[in-house]
């Protein structure tokens, strides 16, 4: 029984963090652990407020993790920017090695997923409450997908990708890597986002979007780079 007991860590200190703790004690992953605990934060800056009490203990900025003895520690990614995501994925990785310090799919159990073409989820993958993916679905390595989020047939996120509550993803829509997609944003059917794109929150896609380009309004339409 000792072997099946994981200890998840999470990277991040700020209130995505929180949120993060909080799906952690509701949660259950694709990995079928007997019992897991969570074991505390680390980040370049230890949590103040009342993240200080919910994140607690603090563990450390990211070269302290290397000094932890606990065995079976997973990582837990608590930090909504893509780029920050891949960031700690690749100190970690190159650093510690996924062997010492695997990263963790954390999955909520209220995330309605359909039995038929079922979902394709990655490793690291965070996945938060009432979030509806129907068929077909694929979420590549690391990418996040906040609360009361609803992903329509067939669609691909890349990797680090980070969909914000509310959003709205039609059919066929293909999310490139390090994607950002804001807060209530609606993406029509079929659209290609490019890697590095940021959709403003209440947007309305109604076009495809260039690598790198940022959209807001409705419809969306760039305001830069």
């Amino acid at each position: 029984m000792t072997d099946s007991i994981v200890t998840l860590l999470i990277a991040g200190t700020s209130g995505y963090a929180c949120e993060v703790r909080n799906t952690i004690e509701q949660s259950v992953s694709r990995d079928l652990f007997d019992f897991h605990h969570y074991g505390g934060c680390f980040g370049p800056d230890p949590p103040v407020g009342a993240a200080a009490d919910i994140l607690a203990p603090y563990l450390g900025n990211d070269s302290d993790i290397g000094k932890i003895t606990t065995p079976n520690c997973r990582i837990v990614l608590g930090v909504g920017n893509p780029a920050t995501r891949q960031r700690i994925v690749a100190y970690n990785s190159s650093r510690f090695g996924f062997d010492q310090f695997p990263f963790h799919t954390l999955i909520h159990p209220s995330v309605m997923m359909s039995w038929i073409g079922h979902a394709n989820i990655g490793d690291g993958v965070v996945i938060h409450a009432n979030t509806v993916l129907t068929t077909n679905v694929t979420i590549g390595d690391y990418a996040m997908v906040n609360q009361l989020v609803s992903i329509g047939h067939d669609v691909e996120i890349g990797e680090y990708s980070v969909i914000n509550p509310l959003a709205s993803i039609s059919g066929g829509v293909k999310i490139g890597r390090e994607v950002l997609i804001g807060t209530g944003a609606n993406i029509l059917e079929g659209l290609v986002i490019g890697d590095g794109a940021i959709v403003g929150a209440g947007s309305v896609v109604t076009k495809d979007v260039a690598p790198g380009v940022t959209v807001v309004g409705i419809p969306a339409k760039p305001i830069g780079e």
